[in-house]
């Protein structure tokens, strides 16, 4: 099977051009603060792969909760709230969901592999990472890991 390459643009799309800020170690969260006995709610921030879990809500694909400290989980929508696998924590994807970009059974891996051009591994050639570790741990742009993907799936074209 092949990487599901209209959604891996989908995707990069998304990622070039969203408003929403960057987020690190949540796929979405926004900062709850306690105010005069009030919360106060901020702007939602986003991982890389928290934008692809947002689309799919908006499509009907997944459905989100959020909990009261103002992180977003995501599931299926057939699935009990506590049903094996339905749910995934706030720092991981459903199960399933990443093969809508890529099958498990694809050559390049799956979708949490990316090949960072810019960066060498100790083989000489990209170094090779998931998306949640160049998001939260190398501080990529949302730019910079679509460019990623692009070069990756070879999206241009």
């Amino acid at each position: 099977m092949e990487p599901n390459i209209p959604n891996l643009r989908r995707w990069r799309d998304a990622l070039r051009t969203t408003k929403r800020p960057q987020g690190r170690g949540d796929l979405k969260k926004r900062p709850v603060t306690e105010y005069m006995s009030a919360r106060v709610m901020g702007e939602y921030a986003l991982c890389c792969l928290g934008i692809w879990c947002d689309l799919l809500v908006q499509d009907g694909v997944l459905i989100s909760k959020e909990n009261k400290f103002g992180s977003v989980m995501f599931g299926w929508p057939d699935k009990d709230w506590d049903g094996e696998g339905a749910w995934a924590s706030e720092v991981e994807l459903p199960q399933g969901i990443q093969s809508l970009l890529v099958p498990e059974d694809c050559e390049s891996g799956d979708v949490e592999i990316l090949y960072v051009p810019d960066l060498f591994g100790r083989d000489g050639g990209p170094m090779r990472i998931s998306a949640i570790s160049a998001n939260d741990l190398l501080g990529l742009t949302f730019d910079q890991i679509a460019d990623c993907l692009t070069w990756n799936y070879r999206l241009d074209g």
